[in-house]
């Protein structure tokens, strides 16, 4: 009597165990991991206080990041209209100022920076939690996960940060060759290591996108055929649980 609930136990847990390695196989770690990367990189992009290095002109930096402008969504916050001193600091403020350093169009193209990087990190945290929740019911998700929704729009949006990050570049060149140090100075705006991690932030979103697309999932009938066969497993060691438990309610006779 004894065996036989053992016998049914173990095959309870061979039913159970196919379940949870199923779901498994539809979880991607190396997915999630580089998702991970992405996104730390994309955070330490943002904290990066070289984004472009500026040479010959008035400016007083010479090199701007995009942190020095957040929340500040226009040319009077950033207290432009102060006069400077020898050393460049701003008098009304206190702080280095940016005067003939960019424009109201560049400080516009630096938000618009500042919020796509924000939209890639959202996009790969997105793709980073349907790699590990692994959804199987729920067809659009399954599909979102599967084909890297997430971590495309990841890139792309890499890739427009990339194009803004020229774009604005272009506008400060324009103010310092307009507003040149002396007369004869050779005015040079160059990307700094912000821009750099962006796009080694979408490069590893590519490896992320690659390691989901390249994965040979179930089909359909595939994934029909193992629900079918999982319902007939339990269904059987209910059976073996039943009969076990009906022989065991009469015990056998005693034979001296």
């Amino acid at each position: 009597m004894f065996r036989r609930a053992d016998n049914s136990s173990n095959l309870s847990a061979r039913t159970r165990f196919p379940s949870s390695s199923r779901k498994f196989k539809e979880k991607n770690i190396l997915s999630a991991v580089l998702g991970t990367a992405t996104i730390v990189v994309l955070c330490s992009s943002l904290v990066e206080p070289v984004w472009f290095t500026l040479s010959g002109g008035k400016c007083c930096h010479q090199y701007i990041g995009v942190n020095s402008f957040f929340g500040k969504m226009s040319m009077d916050e950033l207290g432009l209209d102060g006069f400077e001193d020898e050393n460049c600091q701003n008098l009304n403020e206190g702080n280095t100022s940016y005067s003939y350093c960019i424009n109201a169009t560049a400080l516009t193209l630096i938000q618009v920076i500042i919020l796509f990087c924000f939209l890639a990190i959202i996009s790969s945290l997105f793709s980073f939690i349907l790699d590990i929740i692994a959804p199987r019911k729920k067809a659009l998700w399954k599909i979102m996960k599967r084909y890297s929704f997430g971590y495309i729009f990841t890139v792309l949006l890499a890739a427009t940060v990339i194009g803004f990050c020229y774009w604005t570049s272009q506008e400060i060149y324009y103010i310092q060759n307009e507003e040149k140090l002396y007369r004869g100075s050779a005015v040079k705006v160059s990307f700094g290591m912000g821009v750099y991690l962006v796009a080694a932030a979408g490069g590893i979103a590519v490896l992320a996108t690659a390691s989901n697309l390249m994965r040979q999932y179930p089909t359909e009938e595939e994934e029909q055929a193992e629900r079918l066969i999982a319902e007939e497993s339990a269904d059987e060691s209910d059976t073996a649980w039943t009969s076990t438990a009906h022989s065991g309610s009469e015990p056998p006779p005693y034979v001296p």
